[in-house]
């Protein structure tokens, strides 16, 4: 039960979504987290998943996927 529910979750694409350009990436979602990158331009993101007024985001830069956290007020939704 558990591994098919398990595969349901990952199964399911992630949304996709625009991040404004001079964006903050942070590690954690909290606000005094640390910033390891800051965009440069809009960039496509697939959004993972939300807690509290943090996103969750996955961006590709240069062949490498980034993971990090944003505040929901630089997302631009579809």
């Amino acid at each position: 039960m558990v591994s098919i529910i398990f595969l349901i979750v990952f199964l399911i694409p992630n949304k996709q979504a625009f991040v404004k350009s001079d964006t903050t990436i942070y590690i954690l979602p909290t606000k005094n987290s640390t910033i390891f990158y800051k965009t440069k331009r809009v960039n496509v993101v697939q959004v993972a998943m939300k807690k509290e007024n943090f996103v969750k985001i996955i961006m590709n830069l240069n062949n490498k996927k980034i993971i990090g956290w944003i505040k929901e007020d630089k997302l631009v939704k579809n």
